[in-house]
């Protein structure tokens, strides 16, 4: 029988692929484009959160499950969508070219049918998209399994036409969406390699050498989240004059703020300054709330003019902040590497950005002022009292005497030999001095 005349994927059994080889120094490795559904299920090892792979890392569930939501949600839209490809490892004779291969000297490959036997290869890189697919499909297979139950209650009970439709049209989706998941097209490399020392290190090399995209750059491409979205406005050229060409990128140079760079602050805490305004430090937007802004752009702007009236409140409190609007981005920079105030900190600014939304933007607001706008300014009030605060030794750090420290002391890593010239950047201590900000500048205000 002709490689041709065979079965081409006919899991759980031996399947039969076309996969491209390739040679690297001494390895082989095999590229195939295959549907995943066939991936997750039919070729790669079994594995979870509770049994990963040995030497590998463990499965985070939720990140998993985050990746299969992100390719159902896009195909629901009708919006492009990318799925990286994956890299698997065989060993033995788990896998094998079956019949002659096609030579191509002159691209130092070859194409033909690879022989895979069931769900024994290990993955190296794709874990979670395996993972998440995996369990996916299994829940949409439960679910079909019980949309067609009730259709079929439906219908032999004679129930109402519209009960009949809704069932037909629940159970077509879920149809639609599963094939969409299992057919989706995606890249599998295969990594020949006996030798476990070998592998490992492999595996250490894809580890270590993957590098993915730092914050600042995440927030300038990521343009599916609103929070991204309006800090991106309010950074390109149109937007607040605090931001524009003040703010690290990340395009073409570090995707992270680098120590020397020449500006202030970098693009994600622009996007943590937007969040912590219109949702508090702790707050999220639901889905929900994101489908809705992503179609109401009115609110979308709203959201922005929020944004910007709370940069305008720091702009008229601290000349510092004037200063570094005014300046070039170089003096930004310069400010920032001379740690003389905590007014270039991103946990500082979140702090601000916290109390703003819990003395202005919350529901509960205590400040004087029926418009948004008055609020502002009993805002900037309270906020006056605590410019001199702002100012840092860097020979000596923030000290316990400091206005902001004596009203949020936990904020700061006090004790032994440090020497702090900012908050600290875990998330409960920005939350506990946001608290504690907003509860200074409402006594301040209202006195």
């Amino acid at each position: 029988m002709s490689t041709l005349d065979k079965p081409i994927s006919r899991a759980p059994s031996t399947g039969l692929y076309f996969a491209t080889r390739k040679g690297q120094d001494e390895l082989r490795i095999y590229t195939m484009v295959i549907p995943m559904g066939i991936l997750a299920r039919d070729i790669a090892r079994d594995f979870s959160p509770e049994t990963p792979l040995e030497g590998n890392r463990i499965v985070n569930a939720r990140r998993a499950e985050e990746y299969a939501d992100y390719v159902i949600e896009r195909h629901r839209e009708g919006k492009p969508h990318i799925t990286p490809p994956v890299v698997l490892r065989s060993s033995g004779d788990e896998v094998r070219e079956d019949d002659k291969w096609l030579d191509e000297d002159a691209q130092g490959i070859a194409r033909g049918a690879l022989e895979i036997q069931p769900r024994v290869l290990r993955t190296a890189d794709g874990q979670h998209r395996i993972y998440g697919a995996r369990k996916k499909l299994e829940w949409y297979d439960d679910e079909i399994v019980e949309a067609k139950l009730l259709l079929e209650h439906a219908q032999a009970n004679d129930q109402e036409t519209a009960v009949i439709e809704q069932a037909e049209g629940r159970l077509e989706r879920l149809r639609e969406e599963h094939d969409a998941l299992y057919r989706l097209p995606v890249t599998a490399e295969i990594i020949a390699v006996d030798s476990e020392r070998v592998y490992q290190q492999l595996f250490a090399d894809i580890a270590n050498n993957a590098k993915g995209l730092g914050g600042d750059l995440t927030t300038w491409f990521d343009q599916t989240k609103v929070i991204y979205r309006i800090a991106r406005a309010l950074t390109e050229e149109g937007g607040d004059s605090l931001l524009v060409g003040k703010v690290h990128i990340g395009i073409g140079a570090e995707d992270r703020l680098p120590a020397e760079a020449p500006y202030w602050i970098g693009a994600k805490t622009v996007a943590d300054v937007v969040h912590a305004v219109v949702k508090g430090v702790n707050g999220r937007f639901s889905r929900r709330d994101e489908k809705e802004l992503e179609k109401d752009t009115e609110a979308e702007r709203e959201l922005s003019d929020s944004v910007k009236l709370f940069l305008k409140c720091l702009a008229d409190v601290f000349p510092i902040v004037r200063e570094i609007r005014d300046g070039k981005p170089s003096y930004g920079g310069a400010i920032r590497k001379s740690r003389t105030t905590m007014l270039t900190s991103s946990s500082m600014l979140r702090a601000l950005a916290g109390a703003y939304y819990l003395t202005v933007q919350s529901d509960g607001s205590s400040l004087p002022g029926k418009t948004t706008e008055e609020k502002a300014r009993a805002f900037s009030k309270g906020l006056r009292t605590l410019v001199e605060a702002m100012t840092v030794d860097p020979a000596v750090g923030v000290q316990r005497n400091n206005a902001i420290a004596k009203i949020a002391p936990d904020a700061f890593s006090f004790g032994g030999k440090s020497r702090p010239t900012a908050p600290m950047a875990r998330m409960g201590n920005i939350n506990t001095l946001a608290r504690a900000l907003a509860e200074h500048i409402q006594t301040v205000a209202t006195a």
